[in-house]
C-alpha cells in the first residue's frame, strides 16, 4: 500500500527539524569488472561497495535550524523518517548547510549529507 509523504520527518542528531517539507535518499553500490579471460563474450561484475547520502530542504526556523551550522563537517546521526515508526537511519557527514532568502518568500534551508558506514531501516 502506497504511504504518503505528510507524516514525513528528518531527525539530525537529536534534533527533530521543524518545518521541514522534503527529504531524499541515494543509495548506490560500486561494481568491479571482473570479466576473464576466455569468456562468454559478456562483461561480467562484482558488486564492491555500498554508499549513501542524503539531502533535506524545508523552511528556516532559528530556534531549530540556527545551530546546524556549527555540525557542518561532523559525522552526525540522521533519521529519515516516513512515519511514526518506519525510518532509514545512519551516521552521516553534514556536508553543506545552505540557507537561501527571497524578497517574494520565506527562508528555505537546504542540508546535505554523505553517509559514514551502513545505512539501515527499520
Amino acid at each position: 500500500m502506497p504511504i504518503t509523504g505528510n507524516a514525513g520527518n528528518i531527525k539530525v542528531a537529536t534534533v527533530l527539524l521543524s518545518y521541514f517539507t522534503e527529504w531524499s535518499l541515494n543509495t548506490s553500490v560500486s561494481v568491479a569488472n571482473t570479466t576473464a579471460f576466455g569468456g562468454s563474450g559478456w562483461e561480467d561484475q562484482t558488486p564492491t561497495i555500498k554508499k549513501w547520502s542524503g539531502s533535506a530542504k524545508g523552511s528556516y526556523d532559528h530556534t531549530s535550524h540556527g545551530a546546524t551550522i556549527a555540525l557542518m563537517g561532523t559525522v552526525v546521526a540522521v533519521e529519515f523518517q516516513v512515519d511514526g515508526t518506519h525510518k532509514w537511519a545512519g551516521n552521516a557527514i553534514l556536508d553543506s548547510v545552505q540557507p537561501k532568502a527571497t524578497s517574494t518568500s520565506i527562508i528555505e534551508l537546504s542540508l546535505n549529507f554523505s553517509g559514514t558506514g551502513a545505512l539501515t531501516y527499520s
